[in-house]
Formats: structure tokens, C-alpha cells, sequence
């Protein structure tokens, strides 16, 4: 059985959003604007390679992807609220606490769910 991928199936668009979130998160925002989260010589990386992978994973139906995308989402969420604590000023775990919580939501919907089946 094929199954194609159309902008009118269900949960599509659900899951075009998730996987730029998930690029955002774990690509996009720590490395093009760094310093919302570590000094200007510091150094920060979020699971870029996971993000990646789960992203392309989500875009070709692969469930091991919704499932390690919603564990990343998660572990990530209990980081950045640790981040958090320990240094309020970053205004860059703020953004991606957020995002990183609209995309549980996204993960957890009843449509995205359906596209998966």
C-alpha cells in the first residue's frame, strides 16, 4: 500500500508545522541567534541531529518519528525550564519554551494522529 503525500490530507499541514518547529528548536534559533542563550563565545547545540531526523521522519508517515519527536519534545521541555530557572535572563529559552510547548500540542492533536493511521 502507497501512500502519498496531498496538502489536502488530514493532519498534513500539522505536520509541515512540526517539523519547522522542530528545525527552529534544535537548528534555526541556537545557531543564528546564539547569544539569547550562551555568551558570544560560548557554544550551544539542541539535538540538531534529532530534530533532523524526526523532522524528515514525520514528513514520510514514519510513527518511530511522531514517537521520538513527542520524547524529544518533552525531554527538551523539562531542559529549558531547568535553563530557566538556573538563568532567567536568556530570553532565548523563553521562545523556545513556547514554541517547544505549541509543538507538544501539535504532536498530541487528534489530527496529526489521524494522519499517522
Amino acid at each position: 500500500m502507497t501512500r502519498t503525500i496531498s496538502v489536502s490530507s488530514t493532519g498534513f499541514l500539522e505536520v509541515v508545522l512540526c517539523v519547522l518547529l522542530l528545525f527552529g528548536i534544535t537548528m534555526f534559533f541556537p545557531m543564528y541567534f546564539k547569544t539569547w542563550f550562551v555568551e558570544a563565545t560560548g557554544n550551544i547545540k539542541i539535538a540538531p541531529f534529532f530534530g533532523f531526523l524526526f523532522g524528515v521522519g514525520l514528513l514520510f508517515r514514519k510513527q518511530w518519528a511522531r514517537t521520538g519527536a513527542i520524547v524529544l519534545g518533552w525531554g527538551l521541555l523539562a531542559i529549558f525550564i531547568v535553563s530557566i530557572i538556573t538563568e532567567p535572563g536568556r530570553s532565548g529559552y523563553w521562545l523556545v519554551l513556547a514554541l517547544d510547548g505549541f509543538l507538544l500540542y501539535l504532536l498530541h492533536n487528534e489530527r496529526l494522529k489521524q494522519y499517522f493511521q
